[in-house]
């Protein structure tokens, strides 16, 4: 399965997330974790089990929801990342995949912040260095 990601649709699907996650009316689950509780509800290494397979749509969807989502909120001008301007949905998650891979002491991480660090890593803005 190819899919194009476009920035300006990358915003809107942002947006309507973000819309649907604080609506009371599509709630899923109306319990929290208790405040005292540090653990995210997903870690890198659930993450990477996860993406075993590049297809899986849970593994890319979460993957590109992050990379929505870090978008929406950056500052104008200030992206935490670069992303070229076509992009498969797999290409994320192999540059995540492959983050993980070479980086096991961290996979206890929130999967979130491995997703944001990959990205980084794998789609430096210009003037900045790509790392492995």
């Amino acid at each position: 399965m190819t899919i194009a990601f476009h920035p300006r649709a990358w915003l809107t699907t942002a947006a309507l997330v973000a819309a649907m996650a604080t609506s009371p009316a599509l709630a899923v689950s109306p319990a929290l974790p208790p405040a005292d509780d540090a653990s995210p509800s997903l870690t890198g290494e659930a993450l990477l089990r996860s993406c075993a397979d590049p297809s899986a749509n849970s593994c890319w969807t979460y993957v590109a929801g992050v990379s929505d989502g870090a978008l929406a909120a950056s500052a104008p001008g200030a992206k935490p990342y670069c992303l070229p301007g076509e992009l498969e949905a797999g290409d994320l998650v192999v540059a995540v995949r492959r983050y993980l891979v070479r980086r096991p002491e961290g996979r206890q991480r929130p999967a979130a912040s491995i997703v944001l660090d990959a990205l980084r890593s794998g789609y430096p803005c210009a003037g900045e260095r790509k790392q492995g």
